[in-house]
């Protein structure tokens, strides 16, 4: 027994023996784990087993130093690295400017882990290609601004300072020249500070004046040009908004015009002081034999250019359609007997002449024109030549031509033997000064002389001569922008605007529209007849859209549909590329709530009697049918369906494979305007006794998910859905609780929503009936059953701030 406890206690010890041994040949005096520090290969004290493992050599990782150029640039290890050895980078990639501190971590079975660290700096960059032009304008009223032009990257802010005037900033209205100082500003861009001029001056276009019937009518300087008439009964008064480009007058008084504006101008004619559309053309140069108005339209190419003709039936008070005589561009149009004489596009604007209907056009004189009158069986007119300008005539029956004298003129007018002129000439108008001259018309040999000045003052220019009788001249001066009347006989002058002021009413406010696109505001201007406008909203510039007063309008695409007021009283709907063209008539119907599904054009067609009779559906062919031969009104599109309400009841009907008459009821009762978004329709509804009570409500389009958002004092006349928020214009008949709101879209009847601006905030009137959201702001034309001054106004979404932007 002894003995195998001795042995027992032998092998016990042996046992311990040999773990203390093993435990000794693993252990080599540091961690178990490598460490991950800013090493290369571990030095002194490695084991016998880390002694084993290989260095990773041979390997560099680099500072790189880089300019930003908006792609990603990243720091990589240089060498070749062993078969089985993985790398792992830390920060070592970046696209922005600054500087970073890199790692790059080397590790594989068989060798020891190695970091190495670098820096990874990214430097900015100069802007590249930004320039900053100087701009002068001619005074207009308006603001005008400069902007930086080039491509600016993302994030990109400018900021714009006057010298002269820091609360100027970047908006000027009054004559002067200011210098203004761009600051650009980008995190991955050294700043740029650029400088440049703006300088508004005295505006020297031209404006069109006539007189016919006793009456002098001119577009008015001091009224944005609109369209006056002068007389000595009247004195100055107001016909319309209309910006007058040319006067054609027939033998029966008659007054026809082009009315001026960026896209959609109109040819009207002028009868007892109101204005009415004959036809949407771009015409210039209008001229009339009586029986026809002749005009040219200059588009970019010679295919979309041409002289063209539009009859006259005095009888039945109507137009033709537009017949074109001749392609190819033309100037200066005027009409002698039955030929019409021009500067030709076609052969370098030479002297030529065009038959009254057509056919082929004759060169008469083999110089390049400027300026054309035709009086007494004679043409007048500046010959372009390179090496001088001059005035001449051209005898039409013995085809001879004379020079009338070394200056180059413009406005030619005849009035008795004398021909009447602008001197534009650079050398004469230098030496003898800018104003109206007059040579003899009519003179038996060539004169080499300049002509008699007639009037000017030291340092002024003038525009827009016009005849007004046999003893009367009219032009504008410059640097007032006075209408003045001179009388040849008696030398006196009459500056007939003297005094004037533009006429202050509040247009009785009818309602209207408005939409945007891009960064453009669409709306219709009260104060201008209800014509079409833009604004931008980034520029702040206007531009006018329309002639005529617009019943509707719709921006689909880049296509511009509008509802215009035609002839009389029948309104026109039409349809514009916004990129490019003329107005192109779609249907002679009066059209409201144009809306479309991409293909087709759907609208709410109303009667004489302003009464809403059906609904169209205009397909890509041009084919016009009815889908729905009642009422309806406020035309929806959402999701392969057109949406409407009749009577109080919400329907819908495909736009597709439809059955006429036949829609499908989404809410039955108690619905009135509305709108759609995502699947959601938003609406005012009307219930109780007589629809007395109103609340906000919504519903899915499919019928179901019916909730009430707003209930308390509320009546939304306009409602607009951006993102998670549903803003409205509410009118109550509790002031206080009128104005635009904001609220959740998934709002329920206990929440309050947030008051934007007050109906009757700092002591103003503001109504929105309708209004449209963009950057941030609401934007409306302040109307409201017979309410507002009908401006066009603003208002920050956040703070409130209210801006009277027209």
């Amino acid at each position: 027994m002894k003995k195998i406890r001795f042995l027992i206690i032998i092998a016990i010890i042996c046992c311990v023996l040999l773990s203390v041994a093993v435990a000794c040949n693993n252990n080599d005096g540091s961690n178990s784990e490598q460490s991950s520090g800013d090493v290369t290969n571990s030095g002194e004290n490695n084991s016998d087993k880390d002694s084993a493992l290989k260095d990773i050599e041979g390997i560099e990782f680099k500072d790189l130093k880089v300019t930003y150029d908006g792609n990603a640039h990243s720091i990589t290890i240089n060498g070749e690295v062993p078969q089985g050895v993985k790398v792992e980078y830390v920060n070592s990639q970046h696209t922005d400017s600054g500087s970073y501190d890199a790692k790059a971590i080397l590790s594989g079975e068989g060798y020891k882990t190695l970091t190495l660290s670098a820096k990874l700096v990214i430097d900015k960059a100069n802007f590249q290609g930004i320039t900053f032009p100087s701009v002068k304008e001619s005074y207009d009223g308006l603001e005008h601004m400069v902007e930086v032009v080039g491509q600016l990257p993302e994030n990109t802010t400018v900021s714009y300072v006057c010298k002269e005037d820091n609360s100027l900033k970047n908006k000027f209205v009054d004559t002067g020249k200011y210098t203004v100082i761009a600051q650009i500003k980008n995190p991955n861009y050294f700043d740029l500070k650029l400088e440049t001029t703006i300088e508004i001056t005295a505006s020297e276009k031209e404006r069109y004046i006539c007189y016919a019937g006793g009456k002098l009518y001119f577009a008015n300087a001091l009224d944005d040009d609109s369209l006056y008439y002068y007389n000595a009964q009247d004195g100055v008064t107001k016909i319309s908004s209309d910006v007058p480009y040319n006067f054609a007058i027939t033998s029966d008084g008659n007054v026809y015009f082009r009315s001026y504006t960026l896209l959609a101008s109109s040819i009207k004619k002028l009868s007892n002081n109101n204005t009415e559309n004959i036809d949407f053309s771009k015409g210039e140069y209008l001229c009339t034999d009586g029986a026809n108005l002749y005009f040219a339209k200059n588009g970019l190419t010679d295919k979309s250019s041409g002289i063209y003709r539009i009859t006259i039936n005095k009888d039945s008070q109507s137009v033709s359609e537009p017949e074109l005589l001749s392609q190819g561009k033309a100037k200066y149009l005027q009409i002698y007997g039955d030929y019409i004489y021009f500067a030709d596009g076609n052969n370098g604007y030479k002297l030529s002449k065009l038959s009254i209907n057509g056919g082929q056009r004759t060169l008469l004189i083999d110089e390049k024109i400027a300026a054309l009158t035709v009086d007494n069986g004679y043409l007048f007119f500046t010959v372009d030549k390179f090496s001088g300008r001059y005035i001449a005539n051209y005898n039409i029956y013995n085809k001879q031509m004379r020079k009338l004298t070394m200056d180059a003129g413009s406005n030619l007018t005849v009035i008795g033997d004398e021909l009447y002129y602008l001197n534009v000439d650079l050398l004469t108008s230098t030496i003898r000064g800018s104003g109206i001259y007059k040579v003899d018309a009519y003179p038996a040999n060539d004169k080499n002389l300049s002509g008699t000045k007639v009037i000017g003052e030291s340092g002024e220019n003038y525009t827009s001569l016009a005849k007004v009788d046999g003893n009367s001249i009219a032009y504008y001066k410059v640097s007032t922008q006075m209408l003045c009347l001179y009388n040849l006989d008696n030398k006196t002058t009459k500056e007939i605007l003297d005094g004037f002021t533009v006429p202050e009413t509040t247009p009785i406010s009818m309602g209207g529209k408005l939409a945007t696109y891009g960064d453009y505001v669409y709306f219709m201007d009260i104060y201008k007849g209800k014509s079409l406008y833009s604004y931008n909203v980034k520029t702040k510039m206007f531009n006018r859209i329309t002639s005529g007063k617009v019943i509707d309008f719709a921006i689909l695409g880049d296509i511009l549909y509008f509802n215009i007021e035609s002839y009389g009283i029948k309104n026109y709907l039409y349809k514009l590329d916004m990129k490019g063209g003329i107005p192109e008539l779609i249907v002679k119907n009066d059209c409201v709530d144009i809306i479309t599904d991409g293909e087709s054009v759907f609208y709410v067609e109303k009667n004489n009697a302003n009464v809403r009779t059906a609904i169209h559906r205009i397909d890509s062919s041009g084919v016009d049918t009815i889908m729905y031969d009642k009422g309806a009104q406020f035309l929806s599109y959402y999701d392969n369906f057109i949406y409407f309400v009749d009577g109080k009841d919400l329907l819908k009907m495909p736009t597709k494979n439809y059955t006429v008459n036949q829609p499908i009821t989404v809410k039955e009762g108690n619905v009135d305007v509305f709108t759609i978004c995502d699947g959601v329709v938003y609406f005012r509804e009307q219930y109780g006794i007589g629809w007395l009570n109103k609340r906000l409500s919504r519903i899915n389009v499919d019928g179901t998910g019916y909730a009430v958002i707003v209930s308390k004092a509320t009546d939304p006349l306009k409602i607009i859905v951006d993102g998670d928020h549903l803003y409205y214009y509410n009118d109550v008949t509790s002031n206080a609780s009128s104005g635009i709101y904001r609220i959740s879209t998934k709002a329920r009847e206990d929440e309050t929503p947030k008051l934007i601006l007050g109906r009757n905030a700092d002591n103003n009137l503001y109504c929105a009936e309708e209004m449209v959201l963009l950057n941030n702001k609401l934007y409306f034309v302040n109307y409201y059953n017979m309410l507002g001054d009908s401006h066009f106004y603003s208002v920050e979404i956040e703070s409130g701030e209210i801006s009277k932007l027209a």
